[in-house]
Order: C-alpha cells, then sequence, then structure tokens
C-alpha cells in the first residue's frame, strides 16, 4: 500500500489546466468509464474518452438521458478536474462510483455538489474496492447541497480537504482508509464531532499522523475486538515459536 500511495500522491504533485471539458452523457452500451460515447467534449459533436488535464462534469440540469446510469471506473484514469453536480438541480442523483481495480487520480480538485443553479444538489462517490487520490477534494460546496463519499473497499486520499455550508458526509467502512496529506489530526477530530466524517454502521473511528503511512493523516474504524484477540494470539504463536526455535 505505501508504495502504491508514494506514486499516486507523486501523480498529484502538479496542476494543470484542462486540456478538454467533457461531460458524461451515458450515450454508449453500459455505463463503463472507459466505453466509447459515454463523455462528449462541450461544444463539439467529439465522444474522447478522458484524458490526463481534462475537466470532467458528471450530471446535467436538463438532459435527462444524460444519466443515469452513472459512470463505473474499474481501471486507472487520471484526469485534471472532476465536477459532480456541476450545475444546479441536476436530474436525478450524480454518482462515481470507482470499482475493485478503479484507481482515479485528479491532479487539481474534485468538487461536489457545485450548485450553481440555486436549488438542491445531491452527489454520490463510491469507492467500492477502488481509489480515489485528489490534489483537492470540495464536498458540500454551496448551501442547500449535499454530498457524500463511501468508502466500502480501498481508500480516498485527499491533499486537501474541504467542507462547504452545504451538507456533506464522508462514511468509512471496517478495513478501509481516509489519508489527508500532512498533520489535520485536528481538523479530523473537529470534522468527526461535527458528523462529517463517520464509521459505517456507527462504528468508532481512530486516526494518526505519521503513523499509519509516513506524512499522512490516516482515518479508519477502529478494529474489532475480535481482530485484536486474533493478531494478539498470532503474535504470542509467533513469541512461543522463536522460543521453541531458542531451546
Amino acid at each position: 500500500m505505501k508504495k502504491m500511495l508514494l506514486v499516486m500522491v507523486m501523480a498529484v504533485c502538479a496542476a494543470t489546466a484542462p486540456a478538454a471539458n467533457l461531460l458524461w452523457v451515458a450515450s454508449g452500451v453500459d455505463s463503463n468509464w472507459t466505453t466509447a460515447n459515454n463523455f462528449i467534449e462541450i461544444g463539439t459533436l467529439n465522444y474522447p474518452l478522458p484524458a490526463p488535464g481534462d475537466l470532467v462534469l458528471i450530471g446535467h440540469p436538463t438532459v435527462s438521458s444524460w444519466g443515469p446510469p452513472w459512470p463505473v471506473l474499474t481501471s486507472s484514469a487520471q484526469i485534471g478536474m472532476l465536477g459532480l453536480g456541476w450545475w444546479g438541480n441536476c436530474l436525478g442523483t450524480p454518482e462515481l462510483t470507482i470499482g475493485t481495480g478503479g484507481a482515479l487520480v485528479v491532479t487539481d480538485f474534485t468538487r461536489m455538489s457545485l450548485d450553481a443553479g440555486g436549488g438542491n444538489n445531491t452527489t454520490i462517490i463510491n469507492v467500492n474496492g477502488g481509489t480515489l487520490t485528489t490534489s483537492v477534494l470540495e464536498m458540500g460546496y454551496t448551501s442547500g447541497s449535499n454530498s457524500t463519499i463511501s468508502i466500502d473497499g480501498g481508500f480516498v486520499h485527499a491533499g486537501v480537504l474541504t467542507f462547504g455550508p452545504g451538507t456533506a458526509k464522508i462514511n468509512i467502512a471496517q478495513g478501509n482508509y481516509l489519508f489527508l496529506s500532512g498533520d489535520k489530526t485536528t481538523d479530523v477530530a473537529q470534522w468527526i464531532q461535527q458528523g462529517k466524517i463517520a464509521g459505517k454502521a456507527g462504528k468508532s473511528l481512530e486516526w494518526d499522523y505519521n503513523q499509519t503511512i509516513p506524512g499522512l493523516t490516516a482515518v479508519y474504524v477502529v478494529p474489532e475486538p475480535t481482530t485484536i484477540a486474533l493478531l494478539g494470539l498470532g503474535v504470542m504463536s509467533l513469541v512461543r515459536k522463536r522460543k521453541w526455535l531458542h531451546l
């Protein structure tokens, strides 16, 4: 995990201007991120796949056929910026799922629920077996909006995490992680108290800086007592074995 994180952190060191502005239109045969015709370059009739530097938008206020189905990523991808619910009053609930094998790197910002239309705007990111690495993660960007990230298999790593005036929440399942660059332990404690970061199914959270991963703040669910007990038994077994070998 450390090697993978190091590679992904290096990938987000420099932000780039968007090479193209793409909108999810779900015109392909399925909801895969990599399927042809699922994205259109705004202002053209081109249907390119997202590339490094691109601005990718998910959700539209007037065209119902432009999602759902919402995109599912199960491979590696890198883009410049990601916006869910870029316009207010999006039809449906703009949603991105990063499934098993999916690894999305956003070199600039990920912005959820930008409510330019002045109405309610709900957006969701599901990390189900994949990873999301972004330089900046902005949630609940404007008042009246609602954004949720569910980490249920994999991790999210944000260089900077901000919560706007809208409603926003990050839910973390057992065995998964939220990573933040630098020492964000004070902020994390406040966000947990405010209910903006929570363990799934009411699980308690722990967090540390520079321990799980050097240079990062890690947030995760407190291990179950049975897990701790099993780890203890494993350690005791190893100790006994080493003593026996030295007899």
